[in-house]
């Protein structure tokens, strides 16, 4: 029993008869499951600018505090403000601009109003109207996402390390990138072995088993991002395997 090492032991072993690949440069949409080579910090702020989280009113809180269904505030609608576009006018007190969801809050407007909360629901496509009822108070922030709430400039985004994720390609082009600095997939040689064994959809013999090892181990290579390279069931021969090996490694260089 002192002669058995343990499972680190064993990976450290292993690992130091091999290299870490150059980094290489590629798309963002290939770069699943690839382990980043650089830190990514964000260019800029995100969200960029401030914008509403909801469609509805923005308008100061302080016209609307007392706003209720049966004392509603009235407010007159001086803007329109879709998705896209980017407002310039301030809003006044006593004043309200129409706002879509993602669009930006104009200057002046500390808040946004559901519309749900208005005499305004839902939004029609016919004309601006001159006047909104606000039927319920704000408060100063209120469903307004803040210009670098998500990230900030020169924030740490994704370190270097990192297996990329779905999730983190999301991220990613919502900072405008389009290619990352990765390392290549590690490409790795696998067979399963036995006199016993033969691979699925063969006949089954008296004697044999199916091959379950080689369709596990194969999934899970590519499962964390491993190019899989298997060779298939190969006899319990030395010099069979390590001709196959050999043929494996020649046949698909790192």
């Amino acid at each position: 029993m002192d002669s058995l090492i343990s499972v680190k032991e064993a990976q450290e072993r292993i690992l130091q008869y091999f290299q870490v690949p150059p980094a290489e440069t590629v798309p963002l949409e290939h770069s699943l499951a690839l382990v980043l080579a650089e830190d990514i910090t964000a260019p800029f702020d995100l969200p960029s600018f401030n914008n509403s989280s909801m469609d509805g009113f923005a308008l100061h809180s302080e016209d609307v505090q007392s706003a209720s269904p049966e004392q509603p505030v009235i407010l007159k609608i001086v803007q329109d403000i879709p998705a896209g576009t980017f407002p310039v006018t301030p809003i006044h007190r006593g004043e309200a601009a129409r706002i879509m969801t993602g669009a930006p809050v104009p200057p002046g407007a500390d808040c946004v109003v559901p519309v749900e909360h208005t005499d305004a629901y839902p939004f029609s496509q016919t004309a601006l109207p001159g006047e909104v009822r606000i039927f319920a108070p704000a408060h100063p922030g209120q469903y307004v996402r803040r210009k670098g709430q998500d990230l900030q400039a020169g924030e740490p985004i994704i370190r270097s390390g990192t297996q990329i994720t779905p999730q983190d390609i999301g991220l990613l082009a919502s900072v405008g990138k389009t290619e990352v600095r990765v390392f290549p997939r590690p490409r790795v040689v696998l067979f399963s072995s036995g006199n016993e064994i033969v691979p699925p959809g063969q006949p089954l013999e008296p004697g044999k088993i199916y091959d379950s090892n080689l369709p596990m181990l194969t999934a899970l290579l590519k499962a964390h991002g491993a190019l899989a390279i298997p060779l298939g069931v190969l006899r319990d021969d030395p010099e069979e395997i390590l001709q196959s090996l050999e043929q494996g490694i020649e046949h698909h260089p790192a």
